[in-house]
């Protein structure tokens, strides 16, 4: 299991637009991907309502853990994604 961590910096938080392309890239990986908040939350990142139930806000930070093949470079690209700037709203 590899794990990282990153800090939310999109600006509405991880709404549903980005939490469908996370849950959609999370889903195209050859491992399992969970994210742990500071909270104490848990969800499966392939699953669009549990990333919404997380509730993430900018400035956030999040664990980001995937277990399975390639899970080293899954955890690098599932931290990227989540402290991605997204600009849907603009």
């Amino acid at each position: 299991m590899v794990t990282r961590t990153a800090q939310i910096t999109n600006e509405y938080g991880i709404h549903c637009r980005p939490s469908c392309l996370i849950a959609k890239a999370a889903g195209q990986l050859g491992c399992r991907v969970t994210v742990l908040t500071e909270a104490g939350a848990h969800a499966d990142a392939t699953r669009v309502l549990d990333l919404l139930g997380l509730a993430l806000v900018a400035g956030d930070t999040v664990s980001i853990s995937c277990e399975g093949e390639g899970e080293g470079e899954a955890a690098e690209r599932m931290a990227a994604l989540f402290a991605r700037e997204f600009d849907f709203i603009r």
